[in-house]
């Protein structure tokens, strides 16, 4: 069985400012007024196929954008700060499958997926005044694969497996700003190669009661903090496991759960800040890191069962 579906909006927005503004504060007020306006008509499309009544293949494409804007501090010193930025676009073409066996035992979902970002936005900071603002630094591509599988091998025990490839890259270099430098074909900040996880759960009836004993395990790959060759930072990668069991009572009403987090008591860094806004004594490149491990207990009654 064959379905197709398409679809399209438009959109519009307009952004104003005014503001009186003096160097020093005998001097005269000056008046400042900057503008800015988005048009945007997104589309829409799908074609999905059903070879038989439990697996299903499609492909969709759809488009995106974040809105433009304008910037304070336009033309400060050697920085060269844009008057404004315009709305980055983004094409995603998806090919994928949706799979359910073995009376739903099994279901395995996977997708392939490129994306086509046209003028990539990019917060830039800089160390003088106005200290941060936007500007499209140029074209970007993301190719990846996704998959999902889930299976229930016996009555009570819940596995999930997920993986994500993700290959995330600048193209174009159309800023040109030597205080800003970027190579075209560095990966893109904050975008792993690979990320996944994997759940465990087991439940069990005990009179009118469930136990339940779970262990997730989620790993994320390395990843640059920044888009800036000169200053960025490649954050290690790391995996992060966690515990928790716990009963439920009659009806759901009430519920006990002891839980541990971060069971090997990693130090996982989650991000590197390395624009200059935050301090940590003793640290040139200050460091996120996920909380330490944690024990705990939790207990919750709903009244309204």
């Amino acid at each position: 069985m064959w379905s197709i579906e398409g679809g399209a909006e438009h959109f519009h927005s307009g952004q104003s400012d005014a503001q009186q503004y003096a160097n020093y504060f005998y001097l005269p007020h000056v008046s400042a007024h900057r503008s800015a306006s988005s048009n945007k008509t997104n589309l829409k499309a799908g074609i999905s196929f059903k070879p038989q009544p439990h697996s299903l293949l499609y492909f969709t494409f759809a488009q995106g954008f974040r809105d433009g804007g304008f910037n304070y501090g336009v033309g400060a010193s050697k920085f060269n700060v844009p008057a404004g930025y315009t709305p980055d676009t983004l094409n995603n073409y998806e090919l994928g499958w949706k799979t359910e066996s073995f009376g739903g035992r099994l279901v395995w979902n996977s997708a392939a997926y490129y994306m086509a970002w046209k003028d990539y936005q990019v917060g830039v900071s800089i160390p003088v005044a106005p200290y941060g603002f936007s500007a499209n630094i140029g074209d970007a591509r993301i190719t990846g694969l996704e998959t999902t599988l889930q299976i229930l091998p016996v009555d009570g025990l819940h596995l999930s497996l997920n993986g994500n490839y993700n290959d995330s890259r600048l193209r174009t270099n159309a800023f040109q700003n030597p205080s800003f430098v970027v190579i075209p074909g560095e990966r893109l900040p904050e975008a792993p190669l690979f990320n996944g996880s994997a759940i465990a759960r087991y439940e069990r009836r005990i009179a009118s009661r469930t136990a339940y004993a779970q262990g997730d395990v989620a790993y994320k790959g390395s990843m640059w903090n920044s888009l800036l060759v000169d200053q960025r930072t490649l954050q290690p990668a790391y995996s992060i496991v966690n515990l928790r069991f716990g009963l439920n009572g009659a009806a759901g009403a009430w519920q006990a759960e002891g839980y541990v987090t971060n069971v090997a008591n990693k130090r996982a860094v989650v991000y590197v800040d390395t624009t200059g806004y935050a301090y940590y004594p003793g640290h040139s490149n200050p460091e996120l890191a996920a909380p330490p491990r944690t024990i705990g207990l939790r207990l919750s009654y709903n009244w309204r069962k």
